[in-house]
This record gives structure tokens, C-alpha cells and sequence, in this order.
């Protein structure tokens, strides 16, 4: 993976919700909820993290949404018909005001009897202070960053 330390934080992030929710990952869906860009490449590499996470923990199926710029936005996502029970993660470092978003819009959601769970935004977690590092150490070698 691009950003190992990423993979790993947002796989523990899902973990976390999993066992607090008494779940298997093979009987729920992984949502994996961001900004949004409007870079193709930056899309393409979140939807990568959502299915290898998907794909490493067993969950039956993976979505991406978005609370900005990009499609699908998390309320149109929550809005199709939901067939498990679903893990959603904010991939944001701050609890500001996106991140409350996704709460608010999760928890308005599960009132109407949609079984989700919303785990931790990713914070200043030592695994998301890596992966920031390891942008910035690309970025001054002239790698591209997404």
C-alpha cells in the first residue's frame, strides 16, 4: 500500500467498531466516509484502502462516500437500501465540523432503523502522524502526492 501506516490505523479503526459491536466482519459492510476531492487518482486510491481493508478483515462488501465535493455523498449512500449491518469510518485527523457531520448523519440514519455503526475519526493517532510524515518526505523527494 501507499501508506502502510494508513492501512493499518483505518483497519484498527474498523476492528475497533467490530468488537464493540459484537459483529463478524463477513455479516457487515465497510463505509469508508471522507472529504471528497475532485482528483480521480485521490477517489481511486480511498475506494484501494476501503476494499483492501474490506478484503483483509473478511467484511462481505465496501462502499466510499463523501461529505464534500465528490459523489457518492454520504446521504445518498445512506439513503439506498442498506442490506447489513454497516461499519462506517471517518477518515478525518480532526473532529471538527465534517466529522460531526458524519455523526449527526449517521445517528439520524439509524434512528429511521438503519443498522450502522460509526467508528473513530482517524485523530492524531501515532499511525496517522506517519503517514503524514511519510507524504511529506515524498512530497520534498518529488513523488506526487495525492
Amino acid at each position: 500500500a501507499r501508506r502502510p501506516e494508513l492501512l493499518q490505523l483505518v483497519r484498527t479503526r474498523a476492528e475497533a467498531v467490530l468488537g464493540r459491536a459484537e459483529l463478524r466482519a463477513g455479516e457487515a459492510e465497510l463505509l469508508v466516509v471522507a472529504r471528497g476531492s475532485r482528483v480521480p487518482e485521490v477517489r481511486r486510491e480511498l475506494a484501494d484502502l476501503a476494499a483492501r481493508v474490506a478484503g483483509e478483515l473478511g467484511f462481505a462488501d465496501h462502499r466510499c462516500a463523501y461529505v464534500s465535493v465528490a459523489r457518492p455523498t454520504l446521504e445518498e449512500v445512506l439513503a439506498e437500501p442498506i442490506r447489513r449491518w454497516t461499519v462506517v469510518l471517518p477518515l478525518f485527523a480532526f473532529r471538527g465540523a465534517l466529522v460531526k457531520r458524519v455523526e449527526q448523519t449517521v445517528r439520524e440514519a439509524a434512528e429511521r432503523g438503519l443498522p450502522l455503526f460509526v467508528g473513530e475519526h482517524l485523530g492524531a493517532d501515532p499511525l496517522a502522524i506517519a503517514a503524514v510524515v511519510r507524504a511529506a518526505a515524498e512530497a520534498r523527494a518529488g513523488v506526487p502526492v495525492n
